[in-house]
């Protein structure tokens, strides 16, 4: 997702979200390289995914890989304002 906006690449990310839900899959998210996580990202990509499936549904199904400390906190974070 290289070279392209944060709006983009959260689309991107989003329809795979999407497809591994339709088929019952675990959503696997390798964060090696990822260097910022601004909030245009997260609600394209999980904002949309909230609000269609579920917070739970998405917790629940979702696997962060080689996350950092900061990066987890602003994911555990940015999940739990939406799921009040």
């Amino acid at each position: 997702m290289q070279d392209k906006s944060y709006p983009e690449s959260g689309s991107l990310l989003y329809d795979i979200i999407y497809q591994s839900i339709q088929n019952d899959q675990t959503i696997d998210i390798d964060m090696t390289g990822v260097v910022s996580l601004p909030s245009m990202f997260l609600n394209a990509t999980f904002g949309k995914a909230f609000s269609q499936f579920g917070v739970d549904s998405i917790k629940q199904k979702t696997k962060f890989f080689h996350i950092s400390r900061s990066q987890a906190e602003r994911i555990s974070e940015y999940f739990s304002r939406q799921g009040s």
